[in-house]
């Protein structure tokens, strides 16, 4: 078992290794170089998590991925923060911001696996060293595991029956009013009281979903839990950054192709949650 996590949580470590150094070469990549702010934010990020993912290959401890867990959420946070929209032109903003939030997603979900795989490891010992107790509680044991899979799974086919059709619904109304979606946008976040007050509902959502659902093991069942630290993440920037967020998704929605591509990749979850969700498997 313990080999097995550790074989994992090399390849954790190996993928925040390579996005560290994406943060690194992004800036000439997407051409801002030279707005030192954003560079210097990405180059503090790189080091940090490149530092502490080395350290966790040499020797697993516990504290090296929550440091990580802190630095992805900010890099996450940053663009709002430290107000990037201010500091860069307009053609480069965009993708600036997009490539720093997500980035530090990807930071904060690899670290959260690896978490999970470490805790599936250390359990994993402790029932190894039941087995060898006794047979009754190893029957037990395997009854109350195979409750615990068939909850997971039902807590997954509900939550994603919700949220596929609604996706579904929302791509709809996105392709049908192709025209009308970006005024009715900007015209929403106009209103930075309505932006924080938005905030919370989601926030409360994304902590429900997290609550009764954080997996990171079952194959598909993963999407249900990326999307509940989403939808944490989405309430949270909206109850903390309201202004600024306004002003990003209305200059968002002005690119011609931000409104259908948005819209495919909704209806794309949309879809795949509802078929898990309403299939007989």
């Amino acid at each position: 078992m313990e080999t097995k996590r550790r074989s994992f949580s090399h390849a954790q470590d190996a993928l925040k290794l390579l996005l560290a150094l994406w943060l690194i070469v992004s800036p000439w990549v997407l051409n801002y170089s030279q707005v030192r702010l954003p560079v210097w934010n990405g180059y503090a990020v790189a080091i940090i998590v490149a530092a502490f993912s080395i350290a966790a290959m040499l020797k697993f401890t516990k504290w090296e991925e929550w440091v990580n867990i802190v630095v992805g959420f900010w890099l996450f946070a940053s663009p709002w923060v430290l107000g990037y929209d201010k500091l860069l032109e307009n053609k480069v903003t965009l993708p600036t911001m997009f490539n720093h939030i997500f980035v530090g997603v990807a930071i904060v979900m690899l670290s959260l696996y690896e978490l999970n795989l470490w805790e599936r490891a250390t359990g994993g010992a402790h029932h190894d060293h039941k087995e060898n107790e006794s047979p009754t509680a190893l029957s037990r044991l395997r009854l109350g595991k195979r409750e615990e899979d068939g909850q997971v799974v039902t807590a997954s086919k509900i939550i994603a029956a919700l949220i596929g059709p609604t996706l579904i619904a929302s791509a709809a109304s996105i392709f049908l009013n192709l025209d009308a979606w970006p005024a009715m946008v900007e015209q929403a976040f106009h209103n930075p009281a309505l932006v924080f007050a938005t905030g919370y509902p989601l926030f409360v959502a994304g902590l429900a979903i997290v609550y009764f659902h954080n997996h990171w093991t079952g194959g598909w069942r993963v999407v249900v839990t990326v999307l509940g630290w989403l939808t944490i993440a989405s309430g949270l920037s909206r109850i903390l950054f309201p202004a600024r967020l306004a002003d990003i998704a209305a200059g968002a929605v002005q690119h011609p192709s931000v409104m259908p591509i948005a819209a495919l990749i909704i209806l794309v979850i949309g879809v795949f949650l509802s078929f898990k969700a309403y299939s007989r498997e």
